[in-house]
Order: C-alpha cells, then sequence, then structure tokens
C-alpha cells in the first residue's frame, strides 16, 4: 500500500487495490520485503483478494523473495466462492502454482471463509500437495462471521453474485443492490463448513 501511495489504512482502497503494480513499484515492493524478512520477519502476508488487479508475476515475484528466506507466504487467496471461473480452486491453484515454483512455503488463511462448501475439496487439494512433499498449511477460525472494510476491492462489481452470498443491512432486511454503505455480507452456508471445525 506505500509503495503504492494507496490511501487506505486497514486494507487497500486506491490504487493498489485496481490497478497492477508497475516494475519499478513490483521492485520496490521486493525490496521492503526482503528489508523486513533481514529484520526478523517470521513470513510474508498476501491479501490478494484486497488488491485483485495484482498480476500473477507480481505474485510469483513475492514468493521467490519469501523463499531466498524460507518465510512462508500466508495467503487471503484471490478468490472466494463457488462461481466459476473466479473460484476458490483456481486461486488456490495460482498461490500453490506460486509456492512449487519458488519452494516458499504456503498458508492459505481462513480456508473455510474462502471455500466456502468446496472447503473439503480445497483441503484434498492441500492434502495431495503435502503427499508430494510441497509444505502447504491452512486453517480456519471459530466462528461463522467475517468482516472486512466496505470500500475495499472485494466489494467491486458482482461480489454478491460471485461469492454467492446472502446480504443483510444493518438492520436485519434482505438487500438485493449493490450498493455498499450499508450492507453486510454474510457469506457461505455456515453451518455447512462447521463440520471442518469441530
Amino acid at each position: 500500500m506505500v509503495v503504492m501511495k494507496d490511501p487506505g489504512s486497514f486494507v487497500p482502497n486506491g490504487d493498489a487495490a485496481r490497478r497492477p503494480a508497475t516494475e519499478n513499484e513490483i521492485a520496490e515492493i521486493k525490496r521492503q520485503i526482503e528489508l523486513g524478512l533481514k529484520h526478523g520477519a517470521l513470513a510474508v502476508g498476501l491479501g490478494i483478494n484486497y488488491t485483485p488487479a495484482a498480476t500473477h508475476a507480481e505474485i510469483i515475484e513475492v514468493f521467490r523473495v519469501a523463499s531466498k528466506f524460507n518465510a512462508s507466504c500466508h495467503v487471503h487467496m484471490r478468490y472466494a466462492g463457488l462461481k466459476e471461473p473466479m473460484n476458490c480452486v483456481s486461486a488456490f491453484e495460482e498461490v500453490l502454482a506460486a509456492s512449487a515454483m519458488t519452494g516458499a512455503p504456503l498458508h492459505v488463511v481462513h480456508i473455510t471463509s474462502m471455500a466456502f462448501d468446496d472447503t473439503s475439496r480445497i483441503l484434498e487439494m492441500i492434502r495431495g500437495a503435502r503427499s508430494r512433499g510441497l509444505d502447504v498449511t491452512t486453517e480456519c477460525y471459530p466462528y461463522t462471521a467475517g468482516m472486512t472494510r466496505l470500500d475495499s476491492a472485494i466489494f467491486d462489481g458482482d461480489w454478491q453474485g460471485q461469492l454467492a452470498s446472502t446480504t443483510k443491512t444493518c438492520n436485519g432486511s434482505t438487500r438485493a443492490s449493490g450498493s455498499r454503505q450499508k450492507v453486510l455480507p454474510v457469506t457461505g452456508k455456515s453451518e455447512g463448513w462447521l463440520r471442518y471445525i469441530r
């Protein structure tokens, strides 16, 4: 966010969220990550779903820097939900490929809130990768809600259709519009993935 001069505080909501980084910006991002790792950082975090314009090449370059330090990449995958072609399976394939190409360990964060009803499929993919020697882990949080900033890029475009979500306003009434000002997403069939955390 700093390199791309994004005004966001918690998540990007300007240029870093909505345009690819230039070659010069990628070089500076890599330099700053490397500096942090040299100063003792244990891992590299990537919120790819918050920066959907990030190119595949940019993601790979970040994984390369992490690999030089044997640091894991903790990733919010690019896509959540089940709708083809931009779904959790293709998002997992993207970061798994970056991990395999570079050797950086991969940790997929919040698997159940990214994969929803496809959680078992992604867990099977993780088992397959691990059985072939790749260092891939995941976790889930022990509750059925999620949160993020309403001004994040996650809510750009047809986010409701992409997530196949149910949305409710703050007062609990159903809202079908794409307005982000008073909409809180309640995504997935939470009771369906509770079995993974019990």
